[in-house]
């Protein structure tokens, strides 16, 4: 999670480990992509993550990825 980036803003934090998009279960970063993709920038999305060894429920608000990431 880089500083100001959409992730940031979103609420996730450094070593986050984010285990599920709208209770879909991934594994791997292609999966967690494809599933946000499939969303529109401004929806909100619901993910499942680790955070601390502590699962957690939050809801983001998707931004649109900026050029350079």
């Amino acid at each position: 999670v880089s500083p100001k980036s959409p992730a940031e803003e979103g609420g996730l934090k450094v070593q986050d480990i984010v285990t599920a998009v709208e209770s879909r279960p991934i594994a791997t970063l292609n999966e967690l992509m494809m599933l946000v993709r499939r969303h529109d920038p401004g929806d909100k999305v619901e993910l499942t993550i680790v955070r601390g060894g502590v699962k957690r429920n939050m809801k983001v608000r998707l931004t649109e990825t900026p050029d350079d990431h």
